[in-house]
């Protein structure tokens, strides 16, 4: 039996290709990269300590001689003092870069003998000047103490200064690691692409002439030669499709040798059936594309987003537990940043799953105690931030006849964002109630709004504060405009700036009540 190798096979060739070209160039640039690391790192682990051992000695040498000098100088026996506190820094210093000397190809007990002379003899002469000897009785030793000082600083020179050689050597070496990696990356990429171009060619070649097989027998048909059969060359989805064009053109010469009634009659018929079937088929996928947007959008949401934000917010506090506390403040502060922004951006999606759930959920009209469910609200609020003093007016027995959980998150929505700007208010007061035209109300005294920009208030995302003001996603209002019109309703506002606002709703006729004479349905003040 041969095995049907389809074009997404096919395709799916080229990306294996693809994709095992891109490991093995990782592969091979991890193992030349480490290479080239531990070069560097022995670079580093040999000669780093050696210059800061040259820098440290020469250092402490030059602050003894000038110690020395100025003692001599002024006849201060406290600068000897210094001199011998430097002397016993230098010899631990010696002392501790006995490895890195030898590793450098020198003596350090010799070189700690040549110090040990010139710090003798220069101590020395320091000293009788200090006590008062005239400089004319110590010219011998003055020559003594300068033959030791040019001896020591040579040797310490030569003891303290990198083997060029061997550093040329060894970044010549990590130059070559990377040199290698970079041939080796371009050649696989090379013999990749090859391959790829190779198989795109042939893929391409062969799919053009099955393709130009296939139309040339469909023109057949056109035509109205059903004698000729389409030749079947691939076992893909074109051979498919000769296959079922060469059973079509059977068909057809089964309807040609009928009789010309009969034909009549079943192409009529068929004909009527295909118009129908058209507007079925087309209302049927109004349908079926609305259905997959929405499915296509809460799967977008529900996984690509969410699954890479909890990486995000993972890594971020994984870094801060990790290395916290040797970052920058503004580097500790990037990452709270970006643990924030992660946060937040799971609320929008929240958020927007929530918009969604309310557009496809199915709709279960029941009486609904309005003015209960708006206190359990208001309860819940009180007890998020129990130290605010807000005053709250709640209409008793205000009813109707809707969706219990919609009607929930509908009053959930609008009463949290009356508290959300009444926050500032020192005579903070929301109230929730009825007219009796059935229109219904929240309303606060709140920061307000310009009526100017009234438009976008059930927009998503269109906000009219600034988010650093007040907080919050955007998505609230529009929540509460799609349940209000899934209840046949109306939803405006009408605010000012620092004057608050109050946001009006019609829920609808329920079922059974006549609405007429209520002016439900009026359009809202302009």
């Amino acid at each position: 039996m041969v095995r049907r190798l389809r074009f997404r096979h096919r395709i799916g060739i080229l990306v294996l290709i693809a994709t095992a070209a891109l490991v093995a160039v990782t592969a091979i640039t991890l193992v030349l990269g480490q290479r080239s690391k531990d070069e560097l790192i022995g670079i580093e682990t040999r000669y780093v300590p050696l210059i800061e051992l040259d820098r440290d000695l020469k250092t402490t040498f030059a602050e003894i001689n000038r110690a020395l000098e100025d003692a001599a100088g002024s006849a201060d026996e406290g600068r000897l003092a210094d001199a011998d506190r430097l002397d016993r820094e230098l010899r631990r210093r010696l002392a501790a870069g006995h490895d890195t000397i030898e590793g450098n190809g020198h003596d350090p007990v010799a070189l700690e003998r040549e110090y040990a002379s010139y710090f003798t003899a220069a101590r020395a002469v320091s000293a009788a000047i200090v006590g008062g000897t005239p400089l004319a009785e110590l010219d011998a030793q003055i020559e003594t103490m300068g033959a030791a000082r040019l001896t020591f600083a040579t040797h310490l020179e030569a003891a303290t200064t990198p083997d060029r050689r061997r550093l040329a050597t060894a970044f010549a070496t990590a130059r070559e690691s990377q040199e290698d990696a970079l041939r080796i990356e371009i050649a696989v990429a090379i013999a990749a692409v090859t391959l790829m171009v190779v198989l795109s060619w042939w893929i391409t070649r062969r799919t053009v002439r099955s393709l130009h097989d296939v139309s040339v027998g469909v023109e057949r048909l056109a035509q109205g030669e059903f004698g000729a059969e389409i030749p079947v060359t691939t076992t893909d989805e074109i051979g498919d499709l000769a296959r079922e064009a060469n059973r079509t053109a059977a068909r057809l010469r089964e309807y040609r040798e009928r009789s010309g009634s009969l034909l009549a009659e079943t192409q009529r018929q068929a004909q009527e059936l295909a118009v129908a079937r058209q507007a079925q088929q087309e209302r049927a996928e109004v349908a079926e594309n609305a259905t997959r947007e929405l499915e296509a959008f809460s799967y977008s949401v529900a996984h690509d987003l969410r699954a890479p934000l909890r990486g995000i917010n993972g890594f971020a506090a994984a870094l801060l537990e990790d290395i916290g506390d040797t970052l920058e403040p503004h580097a500790k502060a990037h990452l709270t940043r970006i643990s924030a922004g992660a946060v937040r951006m799971g609320e929008l999606i929240d958020a927007l799953l929530g918009l969604s759930r309310v557009s496809r959920a199915e709709l279960v009209r029941k009486p609904v105690n309005l003015s209960k469910l708006a206190n359990d609200v208001i309860a819940q609020l009180r007890a998020s931030e129990s130290s605010r003093n807000v005053q709250w007016v709640v209409q008793e027995g205000v009813s109707w006849h809707g969706d219990p959980q919609l009607l929930r998150a509908l009053l959930e929505n609008l009463l949290a964002n009356a508290w959300k700007f009444v926050a500032k208010r020192d005579d903070a007061r929301i109230e929730f109630g009825c007219s009796a035209d059935h229109t219904f109300f929240v309303r606060d005294n709140g920061a307000g709004f310009d009526m100017t920009y009234a438009g976008k208030l059930f927009i998503p995302f269109q906000r009219l504060h600034a988010a650093s003001e007040y907080a919050g996603t955007g998505i609230g209002l529009a929540t509460v405009q799609r349940i209000v019109r899934r209840h046949g309703g109306k939803i405006w506002a009408e605010g000012a700036v620092d004057a608050g606002a109050t946001f009006f709703f019609t829920l609808g006729a329920p079922e059974g009540h006549n609405m007429s004479g209520h002016g439900e349905q009026n359009d809202p003040p302009r």
